[in-house]
């Protein structure tokens, strides 16, 4: 997978052989421990693998996140495969003129 981003007037490239997804649990409050069993079947069951929509959209949460704090803009292309799944502008290309970045700045 190659993620590829220009912003800040630096063109960037970045190979990325694989886009860690995670979720965090957050731990119940409990003065007494609780006693987990796990079946054998559940110890088998394959892990889910994420979506390039999921992937996508994870990408997407997170640039818009930047943009937010003023920490990313730019365009970014993410493919996989020769399969495009994200291309996409985010921020403004001219803040002055409030001119929005899209797929297709340069």
């Amino acid at each position: 997978m190659y993620i590829a981003g220009c912003g800040q007037d630096k063109p960037t490239a970045v190979a990325v052989t694989a886009v860690p997804l995670t979720a965090t649990a957050m731990p119940i409050p409990s003065t007494t421990p609780l006693p987990v069993t796990v079946s054998s079947a559940a110890q088998e069951l394959p892990t889910a693998t994420p979506t390039l929509h999921s992937i996508a959209k994870e990408i997407d949460t997170y640039l818009d996140s930047l943009v937010e704090t003023d920490s990313f803009t730019g365009a970014v292309l993410v493919a996989r495969d020769n399969q495009i799944i994200l291309s996409e502008g985010y921020g403004f290309s001219n803040r002055d003129q409030n001119i929005p970045n899209t797929a297709s700045v340069r």
